[in-house]
């Protein structure tokens, strides 16, 4: 059994190992790694950007950020088991590889680059367990639909929420429409104040 030792200074946070063996010495695997007070994962010193999943269809969901969960970052390191490989933008015309790899990405409000982390499901290291389409009432003017999905990511479990759109209830729809009229005679009230005046008072339109 070949082993292979990792140097001290690559156990750093915030620094990914994409050419480290396994114990067994005959597979590659990535570890991605966190820094203090960041929620999203670093790969070879860039930010995980977003993480998207696809299949042989295409692209199924993504994260809309650089970790896993819905709220902060519960995981202070992942290893994605198998080597995550660094493509060119190109390799999204066609997604054929059936492998995990990364491509580059803009940073918000920064001149830094980071990494777009494309994971293929396979429904055996990477599987989508569960996925259900919810909604719920997000305030008196709208609701919420999301779909909240159950996966398995090499052996461990994780819940990921994703906001789908928001649909106005009928309150909300009445709210629209007092304030088009509203707004036709010049009278200008923005819908939050609206909303609490139309809760505590019922307007009458006068002929």
């Amino acid at each position: 059994m070949k082993k292979y030792i990792l140097p001290l200074d690559k156990l750093k946070t915030g620094v990914i190992m994409t050419s480290v063996f396994n114990l067994y010495g005959d597979e590659r695997m990535t570890i991605l790694t966190t820094v203090s007070c960041l929620n999203p994962f670093f790969m070879n010193d860039r930010q995980i950007t977003n993480i998207i999943f696809y299949n042989d269809e295409g692209i199924l969901f993504e994260t809309h950020h650089g970790w896993f969960g819905n709220s902060n970052n519960v995981f202070k390191s992942f290893d994605l088991v198998d080597e995550v490989k660094v493509r060119r933008i190109t390799a999204l015309n066609k997604l054929d590889k059936k492998e995990n790899f990364v491509v580059s990405s803009s940073i918000a409000y920064s001149n830094d680059k980071g990494y777009d982390l494309y994971l293929y499901i396979d429904g055996k290291n990477i599987s989508l367990d569960k996925e259900e389409f919810k909604e719920e009432n997000f305030s008196s003017t709208q609701i919420r639909k999301y779909v909240n999905r159950c996966l398995t990511i090499y052996n461990k479990k994780i819940d990921l929420e994703e906001t789908l759109k928001f649909v106005d209830t009928d309150f909300g729809q009445e709210v629209k429409k007092i304030e088009e009229e509203l707004s036709s005679l010049g009278i200008k009230i923005n819908q939050y104040d609206l909303t609490k005046l139309l809760k505590n008072y019922n307007l009458v339109k006068r002929s």
